[in-house]
């Protein structure tokens, strides 16, 4: 289940309303970067359980030093955050 999203073209992430109440889990957050002619993906999954807002700052974190990485003009990036069974 998706529950966040964010992209390059937004102030912040975007948490679904169906991510209240889900307190501590694992979660996968999957990057993407996209330019004229290239295309970046990546993903982050935590170990141990954790809450959704403190993933979320390691996301936009990782997500900000990939596109610093990469040194090309981005057209869209972002990523999504899904909650794991």
């Amino acid at each position: 289940m998706i529950v966040a999203t964010y992209s390059v073209h937004d102030d912040a992430p975007l948490i679904s309303s169906k991510a209240a109440g889900l307190g501590s889990g694992l979660w996968l957050v999957k990057l993407y970067a996209r330019g004229e002619t290239e295309r970046h993906t990546d993903q982050i999954r935590n170990s141990q359980p954790c809450h959704l807002s403190d993933l979320l700052q390691l996301a936009v974190q990782t997500h900000d030093d990939m596109l610093n990485e990469l040194g090309w003009l981005v057209v869209d990036a972002g990523f999504q955050v899904l909650r794991l069974r």
